[in-house]
């Protein structure tokens, strides 16, 4: 019988929804194909993928598809936070637009961003382009960075109305420093910062809460089971 098959949009806020499939029990079991949105929807509408993360626009022009509502949870490591804070450019004109120039200039992409009044907070993998990076903004307002943090996304349906959702993630999490917080114009992904020694413990202890029953076709049931025993 063939694999699954899966096609699959490489972006950071789809990751918790493809890490199963990647890592650990479940890899190599599905015939995963990555792409942009667009060409996922191509290959479902053909019947080339079985599965596929699409725009959701396209529920609607695709037929005979069904929906795989839940959450998913996943993290990402090796992330370097980058922070930005010029008091002296509050209301200023230009003040994003002459920050993000620079990370073009330096070819670094952005993962999670947060912004107030007179500073700014951005995530980016980490890597030997920071420090040069760093030293660029720093014309333009104080710059400091930290590594070793990783990214905690959880995906889902309906997840920013439905209520609890953020008091349940960040109460199981009461002994965990986090760094930031963003949930942005996305309705269905939230994401935090926290140390990346943190992660792993951090994501066992969402699935273990938010996946009470997991379905064994799906989760390796034994493996959550010796993690837990840890």
């Amino acid at each position: 019988m063939r694999k699954l098959r899966i096609s699959v949009v490489q972006y950071l806020n789809t990751a918790p929804l493809v890490y199963g499939f990647t890592h650990g029990a479940l890899k190599d079991k599905y015939e995963l194909s990555f792409t942009v949105p667009s060409q996922c929807a191509d290959d479902l509408r053909d019947r080339r993928a079985d599965v596929a993360i699409i725009p959701a626009i396209e529920f609607q022009r695709i037929d005979d598809l069904v929906v795989l509502p839940d959450l998913a949870i996943a993290a990402k490591k090796r992330i370097t936070i980058v922070d930005v804070a010029a008091p002296r450019m509050l209301l200023a004109h230009g003040f994003l637009r002459s920050i993000f120039e620079a990370f073009d200039r330096h070819k670094v992409s952005i993962d999670v961003v947060s912004t107030s009044e007179v500073s700014v907070s951005l995530t980016v993998d980490s890597n030997q382009a920071i420090p040069a990076l760093a030293a660029d903004l720093a014309k333009l307002a104080d710059v400091k960075y930290e590594g070793r943090k990783a990214i905690v996304c959880l995906v889902g349906e309906n997840l920013r109305e439905t209520p609890g959702i953020a008091a349940k993630v960040f109460g199981l999490l009461e002994n965990t420093k986090i760094r930031m917080i963003s949930q942005g114009a996305s309705e269905i992904n939230m994401s935090f910062m926290i140390d990346e020694e943190d992660a792993d413990e951090a994501v066992r202890s969402l699935h273990a809460a938010f996946f009470q029953n997991p379905d064994p076709t799906i989760f390796d049931v034994e493996a959550r089971k010796a993690a837990a025993s840890l």
